[in-house]
């Protein structure tokens, strides 16, 4: 999750996970820059617990010739870049995700207006949404020879350009459903509740069709402020360290419960590495 009064944020993710008695239970890392690599791990003998994630359950075969980084994981990465409009921007976002090996990354902000970028992220296909207003607007660049491995379904939601979904579906494999928003930043309370009513709405609409064999990751700046469980539901939802000394806003509260009616595991705040100091970079205000 993101802090609302920062932007240009590298994001942890959240994903939706099932429960099963022999399940197969993965392991993530969180690198310097907050990049979420999902493996795949041991069983988990002790709550049964799997959590199934498009780099376990949809992986490509190590012998397809379109693979991406390995056949064992995905690295998924979500950022707020401040609009797409800005070549040099975009340069330096393409070395990023090449130097990192990003195979998915959501970004808001986007500011897009319809034109033509492929020439500066030649690796990767874009995906998006049209705004209005200039602060407005989400989208994906995807790995273009992980789409050759699969059937993508885009879909937009109506009356809306912060919020979208990709679906990516393979034969015999889950389906994986990717939700980026942006949240309005210093929304009332009125606009608050109503923002994740409506995430609660659009993921029903989206899984409809096949909500058992979809697994669903969640990702964006969502401007809220989490702080940390309150108690063993919300721990199960957030993780043991949360936001340590941060409070807790509307937004937070909102996204917890939004977390545990839609089965999902917040990433941001389970792990804790000494090595990594914070869970975003931002340009103007540092990590945190």
């Amino acid at each position: 999750l993101t802090n609302e009064n920062y932007s240009n944020k590298f994001a942890p993710l959240t994903w939706q996970n099932n429960i099963s008695n022999d399940a197969e239970k993965t392991t993530q890392e969180i690198n310097a820059n907050s990049l979420v690599q999902i493996n795949a791990g041991k069983t988990d003998h002790t709550n049964n617990k799997t959590f199934h994630l498009a780099g376990n359950e949809s992986k490509l075969d190590s012998t397809s010739p379109g693979k991406t980084n390995s056949n064992a994981y995905w690295k998924v990465c979500t950022y707020n870049i401040q609009s797409v409009r800005n070549e040099k921007r975009i340069k330096r976002l393409n070395e990023f995700m090449l130097e990192y090996k990003i195979d998915i990354l959501a970004v808001q902000e986007t500011n897009w207006n319809g034109e033509d970028f492929s020439h500066l992220c030649p690796r990767y296909t874009w995906f998006g949404t049209t705004p209005t207003k200039k602060q407005d607007g989400v989208g994906f660049l995807i790995k273009t020879n992980l789409l050759e491995s699969f059937k993508i379904e885009v879909k937009y939601v109506k009356n809306s350009k912060n919020a979208m979904f990709i679906m990516l579906r393979k034969q015999n494999r889950r389906t994986t459903c990717l939700m980026n928003v942006y949240g309005k930043s210093n929304p009332s309370a009125q606009e608050s509740r109503d923002q994740w009513a409506n995430y609660t709405i659009e993921l029903q609409t989206a899984l409809k069709d096949d909500i058992r064999n979809t697994d669903v990751i969640f990702l964006g700046d969502i401007n809220a402020r989490i702080g940390c469980a309150q108690n063993t539901v919300e721990e199960q939802a957030i993780g043991k360290y949360g936001e340590p000394n941060q409070k807790r806003n509307l937004g937070g509260q909102l996204a917890i419960e939004f977390f545990n009616e839609s089965h999902l595991t917040c990433l941001n705040g389970r792990l804790y590495d000494p090595n990594v100091p914070y869970t975003f970079h931002s340009r103007a205000n540092g990590h945190s």
